[in-house]
């Protein structure tokens, strides 16, 4: 993401380690994007997680950083332990997000797909904030 010749105005970009997290945040302001999400997930996610915290550094549109936590309940999400989400072959995958598209499927994998969603939904202006991001999300869903 930090080599993307896209050049895109935000991003969401998930970092193994949370010492990453601001390094990654003053990066991306650097090369000139306007918004972004560095995220990093408990139990070493390089995503939000639906299983408890996770940590966020914000890269606003005025050019500030701030840091903070987020859990699912702030979204509105229950917390699943990561087992609940877990993948299977590509065939099984395939069939699980054509369940999801369908209005079906795993509840803790529709809640971490909003979750994620949402906050690329927030960066490209679609939503006021990562909340809202996530319930458009969750709608998209049903």
């Amino acid at each position: 993401p930090l080599t993307t010749p896209a050049k895109p105005d935000g991003i969401v970009c998930g970092v193994f380690s949370p010492v990453l997290g601001q390094l990654f945040a003053e990066v991306f302001k650097m090369l000139g994007m306007k918004k972004a999400l560095v995220v990093h997930g408990c139990e070493v996610l390089d995503e939000l997680s639906i299983a408890g915290s996770s940590k966020v550094w914000e890269l606003k549109e005025d050019g500030s950083i701030c840091h903070y936590e987020v859990q699912p309940s702030d979204f509105g999400l229950e917390p699943y332990p990561l087992a609940e989400i877990a993948g299977g072959t590509a065939a099984e995958n395939a069939a699980e997000m054509a369940e999801l598209f369908a209005g079906r499927g795993r509840k803790a994998v529709r809640a971490a797909i909003a979750l994620n969603a949402g906050a690329g939904l927030y960066v490209a202006g679609k939503a006021a904030d990562f909340k809202a991001g996530t319930s458009l999300a969750l709608a998209a869903l049903d």
